[in-house]
């Protein structure tokens, strides 16, 4: 950055995001509690990563395996995607 003529300027984001982790059987109909994507396997295979909303965060998906996902947010949304999916699982989606 220094040889670099116009006015510029380097931020660290790396600690901006947080993630969970969301497996087992139902994982998929938990998300879906407040998903609008469908994320059924043949919608949504084992690799397939998305942005899109969960409860009014907006978060990226990536499906690890049949019956895991990567759900990722800003860090400021951590507190409530954790307590929307808590909330999912004890409505026994």
């Amino acid at each position: 950055l220094a040889k670099v003529a116009a006015f510029h300027s380097a931020v660290d984001v790396s600690h901006r995001n947080a993630a969970l982790s969301v497996s087992g059987a139902g994982a998929a109909d938990v998300l879906n509690a407040g998903c609008p994507q469908d994320l059924s396997l043949a919608a949504f295979p084992v690799g397939a990563c998305s942005r899109t909303l969960l409860g009014k965060a907006e978060v990226v998906l990536y499906r690890m395996a049949q019956e895991q996902f990567h759900v990722e947010m800003w860090r400021s949304f951590a507190p409530y995607v954790a307590d929307f999916i808590e909330d999912a699982i004890r409505r026994d989606v």
